[in-house]
């Protein structure tokens, strides 16, 4: 078939049928169109009986068998190469030139399915799979094409419009997602928009695109979409916004900047360990992980490696982020002072300065990073597990040469930076373990 014979048929955003770029004229009827439509989208063959059933289940089954064949003949004269009918069956010629647009959909979707996924994040070929998905729903399956006096291809055709209603939406979501855990959060309003108009009830879309446009500073409008969301579940459903909800608007409320920190400056630009520094953020950023542990032998860099991933993602907490060292620590009896110290708590002493550091952080977004954990394991685990038992916004990114073996731990190896091999020395500038030797070199000449 050449492909200057190409059918085009768009169900999505209504019902549309092409012949080389060109409308399709001259069918007997809509339920012409609508039996070509549902051949195409089923791909599957029929028995004429259940076909005539579908088209005309108020009609005697002789004069809807008649209709029928009135349609066929259309068909068959308008359309040939695309059908095949015989006179026990009719299908849809799936070798034929032809593009429909749910097919394409559905096969992007599962094709982004299969790609494997770091929770949150999609792999780049499944982000494209689920970007050209979407942008091919331009609307609701079959949208304003209706049939009078066809009760069966009505009923059909609601069940598929909220089927793949539900495919665009869960991929909105994917998309979503994936833009905030990689703080790509300009690219990612668009589809928190889209979403929003396919499931506008949807908490969870309203707290995503309160997120995305404070991240992207618009916190009025960011405050101004809660109070949207609280509207429209009142009037619609009679109830207020979930405690999740109201907790992110107070959050959003409460900053005064964005992604705040108090990260110690460095001296000298950071070198190497991109890959490290990618892992490490899309970790910190992962829905799931609320403890990240970096593990290495003491000089290795974990302190500064730890400084660099959390100055690279603070804009993902609303809270920013707070570092505390911990190397001058005697006791883990201090640690509760050594944070609440560092987030610059004001303490009533009505409480244990513990009790007063779980409710401080209880609805707070906010990463802490905790600089030489090692000498605190034995006593300090104790105040990790009550943070992330009791404060659910808060994640803990921690530098120590043990592990702390915590359930809820993610450890990232820290090793060495790679160094030349004897026969690469010509390139030895390469390296970031040379690059950094003579960027201390220059630092002590300079000196």
């Amino acid at each position: 078939m050449k492909m200057g014979n190409l059918l085009k048929i768009s169900l999505l955003g209504g019902l549309t049928i092409e012949k080389n770029g060109e409308a399709v004229t001259g069918l007997a009827s809509r339920k012409a169109e609508a039996l070509l439509a549902y051949l195409a989208y089923t791909n599957r063959p029929y028995a004429r009986e259940p076909l005539a059933d579908l088209l005309w289940d108020d009609r005697a089954p002789k004069q809807a068998l008649g209709n029928l064949r009135v349609l066929l003949s259309s068909l068959r004269k308008h359309l040939r190469p695309y059908v095949i009918i015989t006179r026990q069956t009719v299908a849809f010629n799936p070798d034929s030139a032809h593009r429909l647009d749910t097919a394409e959909l559905l096969e992007k979707v599962a094709a982004a399915q299969q790609e494997k996924r770091d929770a949150d994040i999609l792999s780049p070929s499944a982000a494209t799979a689920l970007q050209e998905a979407v942008s091919l729903y331009r609307g609701d399956f079959l949208d304003g094409f209706y049939l009078r006096e066809s009760r069966g291809f009505e009923e059909w055709a609601l069940l598929e419009r909220e089927r793949l209603r539900r495919v665009a939406v869960e991929a909105l979501q994917s998309l979503v997602s994936h833009h905030l855990a990689s703080r790509k959060y300009q690219g990612g309003l668009a589809y928190a928009a889209r979403l929003l108009e396919l499931a506008p009830l949807q908490e969870k879309a309203h707290r995503w695109m309160m997120r995305l446009l404070v991240r992207t500073g618009q916190r009025s409008a960011a405050l101004q979409q809660y109070q949207s969301c609280r509207r429209l579940l009142n009037e619609e459903l009679g109830v207020e916004p979930m405690l999740e909800t109201a907790r992110l608007y107070h959050q959003i409320q409460a900053i005064s900047a964005l992604g705040a920190h108090n990260l110690p400056p460095q001296p000298t630009p950071f070198i190497g360990r991109e890959s490290e520094l990618k892992k490490i953020c899309q970790a910190l950023t992962h829905s799931q992980n609320r403890l990240l542990t970096l593990i290495g032998p003491g000089g290795i860099g974990k302190t500064r490696l730890a400084i660099e991933a959390a100055h690279q993602c603070h804009r993902a907490f609303l809270r920013g982020v707070c570092f505390v060292p911990l190397a001058s620590l005697q006791s883990a009896d201090l640690l509760p002072a050594a944070i609440a110290g560092s987030l610059q708590l004001a303490l009533s002493g009505d409480k244990s300065v513990k009790e007063e550091l779980l409710d401080a952080l209880r609805n707070r977004e906010i990463l802490l990073a905790l600089d030489n954990f090692e000498c605190l394991i034995d006593g300090g685990v104790s105040l990790l597990i009550a943070i992330l038992q009791q404060a659910p916004e808060v994640r803990i990114l921690v530098t120590s040469r043990e592990r702390l073996n915590l359930r809820a731990e993610r450890i990232i190896a820290v090793d060495g930076l790679p160094v030349p091999a004897e026969k690469d020395l010509a390139n030895a500038e390469g390296y970031s373990a040379v690059q950094l030797f003579l960027q201390g070199a220059r630092r002590l000449q300079s000196d």
